[in-house]
């Protein structure tokens, strides 16, 4: 009946899926490994925003740092918006970003509100930082969050852009470009952007050796959520044949290698910082570079058995 059809149409898919990333070519670097250090830092969401804890949030996030690099660490990951302050207006923040850096030697992966040349207009962006200063570049969220980040429709519906002013809204992002980074070009996601393969994809492409994510799960609580989240970057980093770093405020953090194993992860609610080397791919695998092709030919396979179901009479 229905219920078979679905589950074989579900089993051609995942199948084709899996098929896509085994069929992946032998992981192969061609550079230096680099210790990574992704950081936890575990502040719960009701305290993130409240002027009153900010020094404590920026004191615990800077200490981690500091001991991510005593550790050998050479990039240093923090999770998203992990400290509550805005890059490009706050020239403060600035200095203590590139002071980090220089003194330390260490790269650095963060994520700020990003400005744009419009009013109100506003970005979930990372930035990399290097021991000669920030970069001059920034990644700004593509897939944004609907009635988390954005409104949508709200050009279309009056009625919403009463709930964008209470709220606030995200642009999305429109350029997608790796960032460079000590282990070579590094693909961003933020977030649940990790859902999306097509990302990935397009960053690998166009050079990421190494793939970084950076989220807060703490929205979640202690549900399952945190957990698929994780099997989502699993996967991704299985597909590319890339390390995937994977810096999460609340948890689960990882380091994942280019088989979809997790060398070292940390878990929900915990606070702390986890290291691994990572090395930079330089193979796209077929996965990445026909992305969307293996995607069409999926959904194709499986809505023709759910068709060739109807027709033989299973539904």
């Amino acid at each position: 009946g229905l219920r078979r059809a679905g589950a074989v149409s579900l089993a051609v898919a995942v199948a084709g899926w899996f098929g896509a990333a085994l069929a992946a070519p032998a992981f192969r670097s061609d550079g230096p490994g680099v210790v990574v250090a992704a950081l936890q830092p575990n502040v719960p969401l009701e305290r993130r925003w409240d002027p009153a804890n900010e020094q404590s949030i920026e004191d615990r996030v800077w200490r981690l740092s500091r001991r991510g690099a005593d550790a050998g660490a050479r990039w240093i990951v923090w999770p998203e918006s992990a400290l509550p302050r805005v890059l490009e207006s706050d020239g403060g923040f600035r200095r203590e970003v590139e002071a980090f850096t220089r003194e330390r030697g260490v790269w650095l992966l963060f994520g700020s509100i990003g400005l744009g040349s419009g009013e109100d207009e506003y970005y979930n962006s990372v930035y990399e930082a290097s021991p000669a200063g920030l970069l001059p570049w920034r990644y700004d969220k593509v897939h944004l969050v609907p009635f988390g980040e954005y409104v949508p429709l709200v050009g279309r519906v009056a009625a919403l852009r009463a709930l964008v002013r209470e709220v606030g809204s995200f642009t999305p992002g429109t350029h997608v470009q790796p960032l460079p980074g000590p282990a070579g070009p590094v693909g961003v996601a933020v977030c649940y952007e990790v859902a999306y393969p097509s990302l990935y994809a397009s960053e690998v492409v166009r050079g990421a050796a190494v793939l970084a994510t950076i989220t807060n799960d703490g929205w979640y609580g202690d549900s399952a959520a945190p957990r698929q989240h994780l099997a989502l970057a699993i996967l991704r980093a299985a597909e590319a044949r890339r390390y995937l770093v994977r810096a999460a405020n609340t948890g689960i953090s990882a380091v994942i290698d280019p088989y979809g194993r997790v060398l070292t992860r940390l878990g929900v609610n915990r606070e702390g910082l986890i290291t691994a080397e990572v090395r930079p791919g330089a193979d796209v695998t077929p996965a990445e570079a026909h992305s969307g092709a293996i995607r069409a030919g999926v959904v194709l396979a499986a809505a023709g058995v759910m068709i060739l179901g109807a027709w033989r009479g299973y539904l």
